[in-house]
């Protein structure tokens, strides 16, 4: 299993996004977290800006996926799509995540 953690600066797009990954089985669930400050540099400049943080739980088998079509359709120049891998957890959870979002080809 992967958590996928992803910003964005509408909660709309997040939203819009999490149907998407649920709706075509790439995820098993989604967080959406509101008011979110993020501080960084950008093209030279501190920027400061309110973002909507989500947290995609994900199979292995589906990682590739969700980056790819999140990143195609991300308002952002540059998104924030990051993975990381889960090395335990209550076993019943992780099958229920790895069972939820498999695609059946």
């Amino acid at each position: 299993m992967h958590l996928i953690y992803i910003t964005f600066p509408e909660k709309s797009e997040a939203i819009k996004t999490a149907g998407m990954l649920i709706r075509n089985r790439l995820a098993a669930c989604v967080n959406i977290y509101d008011n979110v400050t993020s501080i960084y540099e950008w093209e030279g400049q501190i920027q400061q800006n309110e973002e909507v943080t989500m947290i995609c739980k994900v199979s292995d088998e589906s990682v590739d996926d969700v980056i790819k079509r999140v990143t195609k359709f991300h308002t952002n120049a540059c998104p924030c799509i990051i993975s990381i891998k889960v090395e335990k957890g209550n076993e019943d959870f992780l099958k229920w995540v790895e069972s939820s979002s498999k695609v059946d080809y």
